[in-house]
């Protein structure tokens, strides 16, 4: 059985720092797949044909087209290279714009904070005056004539960013041997043109090989029916590997960038080979025809270069996903987890979202959604249950996972609602709160899978409610922000609107013993535990400079005057960050409970000394099968494991 700390991971752009947090295992099986070879074409430079397997498509009409290319054959600056042909534009196309939010990435992104000068001309090569107007927009004085624009942009990895750092699965990075280009943070845009279709052109080293999810033409342009399309559509290029599977009818790619040869895209995709064919049995149709994994683990020599490796992950996209991880082998066994999780992605939000997401203002947040309920907490939940009813997990390993999100939830402030984290996210307070969407977002799909399983005698559960929104909605048709719960309602139960009101609008703490007691599983709050070696009785999170700041406590902690929000500046005679935590967890581990310990705190800008005492370990939230459950919660319980036909 795996342990709570194994089975921790941190995913997404304010999750904590790989270096604290553990992925997600899962349990490899064999499984014989299709396996196809990936082409090695090698790119000639300034070639813009060149690629590393992408499919060709026929050139699109490009009459209207937005046409731009990324020069980084000249890299030796540390900027990209732009270069924007610009379709006719109207009087009121004034302001073009760089992105300040982006679908996913739940931080304030701004990247006209790392734009230099900008040039606009006309057809004549004539200036056209333009000035700033704002941290991401820059006015044309006469957009009529534009004909041409020129830029330069920095890469956000080495950027000084002050207080709101782009976290690198996020983030754009030139490095000696491969770049990173989530493209909402190089190219700009125009308000009114974001569904005008987008061509793009790269240049780059000839030896580099580019992992993308956009399709390329015969004349060597990526194609992108929109700006949506296209910048969500991130590129990874360098010295990578590559490889292929077919996952049923789904074309599986990884590229990845690695400083040692033992961690490639052959390995990676052979670990995920058995999630990601379970994700499909969970599916049970295509919902996309190729999906790609973009890869880059980093060592210790990146990482201290790079200001933006404060913390690492994944982001979703909607055929693709980056992950910024430790380049340690001993990392690898953790990275399935976090592939079936945003590879669940081609659900929500690309099959199933609001018209909010889906013509998303990359001006601002998207505070009038009321749904990341849905496409972080129902996914986070359809990443774990999929493994348990694919055999990937044990039931006892299933409730270990439910079990540390449990524990990990009350690490977060709890005084608000799903909705209102969905709302208020972006704000300072939201971005403390926003991690727990990964567990209370969970949990509450969890317990309203196992409402509709016991409300419709074992035949309709959350994954069938959910498959049959996607079916009645689809990418094409989102659905309406204000009206959804009446229409889940609807095509439920009203059991299910009191369950929305409760849970997800309103803040009522879930009662885990009702829900899993419905197939047979008890809830105990805590109860001590096998492990002997002791706690300090403090619950911490991580902040963006890698420190880490009190959370909360334990319940048996012994109050020696520590305040939840002090940042913890020495610990146990060490000076503490989220990197050398394992370090002073091990000498605390070498000690009893009881024993004293010394903490160095930050507090209103004075630092204060105090003397804990370790406690006894406790474990909290466990669950076990209930031995003496009743034939009617075994059979709903063994139908619960299993996804039903549909």
């Amino acid at each position: 059985m795996m342990s709570k700390q194994t089975i921790r991971w941190i995913r997404a752009v304010v999750r904590r720092p790989l270096g604290v947090g553990v992925a997600l295992t899962s349990v490899a099986m064999p499984l014989v797949l299709g396996l196809r070879s990936t082409s090695s074409e090698v790119p000639q430079a300034g070639d813009p044909a060149a690629s590393g397997g992408t499919p060709a498509v026929a050139p699109q009409a490009v009459a209207a087209a937005f046409k731009y290319e990324i020069d980084l054959s000249r890299r030796d600056d540390d900027l990209f290279h732009v270069t924007v042909e610009l379709p006719q534009l109207g009087a009121g196309d004034t302001l073009y714009r760089f992105v300040a939010f982006a679908p996913g990435v739940h931080q304030i992104l701004d990247y006209g904070r790392l734009v230099h000068e900008i040039n606009v001309v006309d057809e004549q090569g004539r200036r056209i005056p333009t000035r700033r107007v704002s941290t991401n927009a820059w006015r044309l004085s006469d957009p009529t004539s534009a004909s041409q624009i020129t830029y330069t942009i920095e890469d956000s990895f080495d950027a000084n960013m002050g207080d709101h750092v782009i976290y690198p699965m996020s983030g754009t990075g030139i490095e000696p041997e491969y770049a990173v280009l989530n493209l909402f943070g190089i190219l700009g845009y125009f308000n009114d043109h974001r569904s005008a279709p987008s061509r793009l052109r790269l240049r780059y080293p000839p030896s580099w090989k580019v992992g993308t999810a956009l399709a390329r033409d015969s004349e060597g342009w990526y194609t992108a029916e929109s700006y949506y399309r296209l910048v969500d559509s991130p590129i990874l290029m360098g010295e990578l590997t590559s490889s292929n599977r077919r996952i049923g009818d789904i074309d599986v790619e990884a590229y990845v960038y690695s400083p040692n040869d033992s961690l490639n895209a052959d390995v990676v995709l052979g670990l995920a080979e058995d999630v990601l064919a379970s994700a499909y049995r969970f599916i049970g149709f295509a919902p996309v025809d190729r999906y790609v994994f973009l890869m880059y683990f980093n060592d210790d020599n990146i990482v201290a270069r790079n200001t933006a490796f404060v913390a690492g992950g994944a982001l979703e996209h909607s055929y693709s996903s980056t992950y910024a991880l430790p380049a340690r082998t001993d990392f690898l066994p953790r990275v399935a987890g976090g592939m079936a999780h945003e590879f669940m992605h081609i659900l929500s939000p690309l099959h199933l979202r609001s018209r909010i997401i889906a013509e998303f203002d990359y001006s601002r947040p998207s505070s009038e959604d009321q749904h990341l309920w849905l496409y972080e907490g129902v996914t986070d939940w359809a990443s774990g249950i999929m493994r348990l009813r694919g055999g990937l997990l044990s039931l006892e390993d299933y409730l270990a996972e439910l079990s540390a999100k449990m524990e990990d939830s009350e690490t977060f402030q709890n005084d608000w609602s799903l909705t209102r984290l969905s709302t208020d996210w972006w704000t300072d307070e939201g971005r403390a709160r926003y991690g727990d969407i990964y567990q209370k977002g969970a949990l509450t799909a969890a317990c309203l899978d196992l409402l509709l399983l016991h409300r419709s005698n074992g035949t309709r559960g959350l994954r069938e409610v959910y498959l049959d929104l996607i079916d009645k909605y689809g990418r094409d048709a989102p659905f309406d922000n204000a009206r959804f719960f009446d229409e889940l309602v609807a095509m439920t139960y009203p059991e299910v609107g009191q369950f929305i009101d409760r849970h997800i609008i309103g803040n009522q703490p879930l009662d885990y013993q009702h829900y899993l007691g419905l197939v047979g599983v008890r809830h105990l709050p805590s109860r001590p535990s096998t492990n002997p070696a002791p706690l300090f009785g403090l619950q911490f999170i991580v902040g963006g400079d890698g420190r880490l700041t009190i959370a909360g406590f334990t319940p048996n902690n012994v109050d020696v005057g520590l305040h939840t929000g002090d940042i913890v500046l020495e610990l146990m005679g060490a000076e503490l960050f989220a990197s050398n935590t394992d370090s002073v967890f091990a000498l605390r581990n070498s000690m009893r409970a009881g024993d004293p310990y010394d903490i160095l705190v930050l507090r209103d800008g004075r630092e204060l000394a105090f003397r804990g005492r370790l406690v006894e370990r406790l474990d909290y939230h466990v669950l076990e099968v209930d031995q003496n459950a009743s034939e009617t919660q075994r059979r709903l319980r063994d139908v619960w494991m299993r996804n039903l036909a549909r």
